[in-house]
């Protein structure tokens, strides 16, 4: 194999402003807040010695799929910085606390792909991106395929991370690593099914923004399980 070098990232002497991508917008789905029961402690070391990739998928309910995100993605807090957007504290790591992954995700039974907005908790449709990412669809139901599994589609805003550090490349790689474990194990302390796929999204992802401000960078199955 040929090994890509990436370089060693480094804090920028003096960062970049950066303007977020702007989403286009449809629909908006409100996810329920995570109810007291799956906000219950969960034993970590348990959790991490059942934890395994399941490749079987059940329906999905609404209020699992919120209490997912929430445990995975969602926003604990914002800090503003001279970036020009904010930092943030989740639960997976980032490098300078940046968080330039995006989740998007076709739900089962629906073309369309909707976009975790981690600070409101909700889903936003993007417009059209049934169109853009129909043969991204195709291939991962060719690799995997489920009836009722739902798309999760990492995506990365390379910008972000680029406002502050040289060769960026291997922390944005990093960074959706540590988000696809985070949700793996969240996955196991909910019961759901989950599955990381090799996949990048790529060619597909960059027909989202005819600036290439967006790379796909992973993919993974979710659904409810049965055991």
């Amino acid at each position: 194999m040929t090994w890509i070098d990436l370089g060693d990232p480094a804090p920028r002497d003096t960062p970049k402003h950066y303007d977020l991508y702007e989403w286009p917008r449809g629909e908006l789905i409100k996810l329920p807040e995570p109810s007291r029961d799956t906000l219950a402690t969960a034993d970590f070391f348990v959790t991490l010695k059942n934890r395994k990739t399941r490749r079987e998928f059940a329906t999905l309910e609404l209020d699992q799929l919120s209490a997912f995100l929430w445990h995975s993605g969602s926003s604990r807090e914002a800090i503003r910085s001279e970036l020009g957007f904010d930092l943030e504290r989740r639960t997976a790591p980032s490098a300078g606390a940046i968080h330039p992954i995006h989740m998007l995700l076709q739900l089962s039974g629906d073309f369309r792909w909707w976009r975790y907005d981690p600070t409101f908790h909700i889903l936003v449709e993007i417009i059209d991106s049934e169109k853009m990412l129909q043969d991204l669809s195709n291939q991962t139901e060719q690799v995997l395929y489920s009836e009722f599994a739902v798309k999760l589609l990492f995506v990365a805003e390379t910008g972000k991370t680029s406002s502050k550090y040289e060769n960026p490349c291997s922390l944005i790689w990093r960074d959706a690593g540590v988000l696809t474990g985070i949700m793996s194990l969240t996955a196991q302390a909910l019961g759901l099914s989950f599955c990381p796929l090799g996949t990048t999204g790529e060619p597909w992802v960059r027909k989202l923004d005819i600036n290439s401000r967006l790379a796909g960078v992973g993919m993974a199955l979710l659904g409810g399980s049965f055991a």
